[in-house]
């Protein structure tokens, strides 16, 4: 077992080896900060703009040398360090400001994939999360052989996620392993999620069908972002087809369109396609470029005509009544 390990570890070690070289060109005050974060100082959001080029791109140096402290430094400054690379890198996205904050470089999701998820730790937890959010299948599906390594290693619900998205070949024996060995896993609902993701036809089968013939709005957005997790042809084809659901969510202080939630559960799986984006709709001719894309990409047809305009609708908080003055 020890022996095993330390292959793993040398083997992990000569995959990462180009994501965190030295940086030579990395800008002055980039060093010194990234040094700083390493010595003990927080991230702070405003640092974003010292990390970025002038023409507001993160470069490969300084993603080199993120990583590089990724893989060296320990608990809390590794946590600071992926703030600043995931956040660095969203803000890099040059479609920003249309709403997206997508993760399109290869070189951040191997950063994220290599020394970010070398430890077990909160950045570890930052840069999966990040993997499973923002960045497309077919970036974290080259650093799928890292991903299942870490699953193996030290199993955990969001690296099954990242593992669901990058689907690599094994994945599920080891998941199937993983959740017979340990009861808590066994019920995971990322685990269960994962599991269809890499090939568990029947239990993708029924999420599926379940999601298709609810009729609670509740149940149908719970579905719809574990559809999203999932990931597959079938599961994705199953969320256009939802895209004229007529349901609606109704809470206290809000009413959201299930369709919201389906746009946000196929984001996960096309995160750099801004007409996924319901935020920035101000009319139908949001949903128009949504489901032009779904029609296209997925090959869905809608026979029931598209619901009356609406993405959510959030009452405005009451203010706090001013409070007494103390007695005397």
């Amino acid at each position: 077992m020890r022996a095993a390990r330390a292959a793993f570890v040398l083997w992990g070690l000569i995959l990462m080896e180009p994501v965190h070289a030295d940086a030579p060109d990395a800008r002055p005050e980039i060093r010194e900060l990234v040094e700083k974060i390493r010595a003990g100082r927080t991230f702070y959001g405003n640092d974003v703009d010292v990390l970025l080029a002038p023409n507001g791109r993160l470069e490969p140096a300084t993603v080199a040398l993120l990583a590089k402290g990724l893989a060296e430094a320990g608990s809390d400054p590794r946590q600071e360090l992926a703030l600043a690379l995931v956040l660095s890198a969203q803000r890099a996205d040059p479609l920003r400001n249309q709403g997206r904050e997508a993760i399109l470089d290869q070189g951040v999701v191997d950063a994220l994939a290599g020394p970010g998820i070398s430890k077990t730790d909160p950045a570890k937890e930052t840069c999966l999360w990040a993997l499973v959010q923002s960045a497309p299948p077919r970036l974290v599906a080259l650093r799928g052989a890292e991903l299942l390594a870490s699953l193996k290693a030290h199993p955990d619900p969001t690296t099954a996620l990242a593992v669901a998205k990058a689907k690599p070949a094994g994945a599920l024996e080891t998941i199937d392993r993983i959740m017979k060995e340990t009861k808590v896993y066994r019920e995971s609902v990322e685990f269960q999620a994962a599991r269809a993701a890499v090939g568990d036809s029947e239990a993708e089968g029924k999420y599926i069908r379940e999601f298709r013939e609810t009729s609670s709005p509740k149940t149908k957005t719970a579905l719809a972002r574990r559809l999203g997790l999932i990931g597959t042809p079938a599961a994705l084809k199953a969320l256009g087809e939802a895209l004229r659901s007529p349901l609606i969510e109704v809470g206290d202080l809000r009413r959201r369109s299930v369709r919201v939630d389906v746009l946000d559960a196929l984001r996960l799986s096309f995160p750099e396609r801004t007409e996924l984006i319901w935020q920035a709709y101000k009319d139908d001719r949001g949903y128009d470029a949504a489901e032009k894309f779904v029609a296209e990409t997925l090959k869905v047809t809608w026979p029931e005509p598209r619901p009356p305009f609406f993405t959510q609708y959030v009452a405005p908080q009451p203010s706090a009544p001013p409070m007494s003055p103390p007695p005397r």
